[in-house]
């Protein structure tokens, strides 16, 4: 379809030929299953998340297999778990996956993403934006710091406190299933469980 969303269709059906073996018509029903796929693929990588995280016992380690399973499965070109420092405002990236994306250097302010998202953030609300380019909402500058277009971020609130942020970048526009974003901020949590527990 011209959305570009890939879609999972279970077919069944049969083929009316011609007499020179050319189908000229087919009869039968299709159904679009892409729920229940997705449902299934989100369910196999929330247990295989489970089981890479449950052997782990250094922090950062913990912090880095998440991303990296989290960016595989979403086909991500950047993503970044930031804790947040005491100040509430500078953002210490500790873990990174990169696929064709710049590394980080050094930290970043949230402020420099802009005044409403930071809001946003600090009140537990997941960001999500398809295109950056097209949306007033988003100052550019902190994006372009990070090198995309499309992103993710899903906050982690602790104590009505902002802790840290699963941050997932994408280089050229992208549109979100709600599905990639509920995900994203249910491995925000476990990635913060993990890493306490540890």
């Amino acid at each position: 379809k011209e959305d570009g969303i890939i879609r999972w269709v279970a077919a069944k059906g049969r083929g009316l030929f011609d007499e020179s073996g050319r189908c000229i018509r087919a009869i039968g029903i299709t159904i679009d299953i892409t729920r229940r796929k997705n449902a299934e693929a989100r369910q196999a990588f929330l247990l295989n998340l489970a089981d890479q995280l449950r052997i782990l016992a250094n922090p950062e380690t913990i912090m880095c297999a998440a991303a990296r399973a989290l960016g595989r499965h979403l086909g991500a070109s950047r993503v970044g778990y930031g804790e947040i420092g005491p100040d509430g405002e500078e953002i210490s990236f500790t873990a990174e996956y990169l696929d064709g994306a710049e590394p980080l250097a050094g930290n970043l302010s949230l402020a420099s993403f802009g005044a409403g998202l930071a809001a946003d953030l600090r009140l537990g609300l997941t960001v999500a934006r398809d295109d950056l380019l097209r949306d007033g909402r988003a100052p550019e500058a902190g994006f372009e710091t990070i090198g995309a277009r499309s992103v993710i971020i899903a906050p982690v609130i602790i104590d009505l406190r902002l802790r840290s942020l699963l941050c997932i970048g994408q280089r050229q526009a992208r549109t979100w299933a709600a599905d990639d974003v509920s995900l994203t901020r249910e491995v925000a949590g476990r990635i913060w469980e993990a890493v306490e527990r540890a």
